[in-house]
């Protein structure tokens, strides 16, 4: 665990030096045509990018439980110890990886990228 804590250390250190090295933006460009409200609002009324969001966010949902609630679900209710949950996630890694390549394959033969990834999120 140190070493990990000893990782993040440096990539932090890393990123300050980035934030200082960047130069300042001398010219911003603003939209003084339309109020930040009015931006807000076209914004939070577009049905694709919603959707993507919602997406999104149920993907970060699901991650997340995928390592707080389901190991403990596990040892709980189905008695499997900790030291065996690698049993259990291997074998859904592999076949949503099963799924996922010739998916992407086949999308990329026939040019449907947009298809699969609007599959995807929905």
């Amino acid at each position: 665990i140190s070493g990990l804590f000893f990782v993040t250390t440096i990539m932090g250190l890393i990123a300050i030096a980035m934030l200082l090295l960047v130069p300042k933006v001398t010219r911003h460009h603003r939209n003084y045509q339309q109020g930040y409200m009015a931006q807000l609002k076209q914004v939070i009324q577009m049905g694709d990018l919603n959707r993507l969001h919602v997406s999104v966010f149920a993907l970060h949902l699901l991650l997340t439980a995928m390592f707080i609630y389901v190991p403990s679900q596990l040892i709980e209710f189905a008695h499997i110890p900790l030291a065996s949950h690698g049993l259990v996630y291997l074998p859904l890694l592999v076949i949503s990886l099963f799924f996922a390549f010739p998916s992407i394959i086949i999308a990329e033969k026939y040019r449907k990228m947009r298809g699969i990834f609007l599959t995807a999120i929905t």
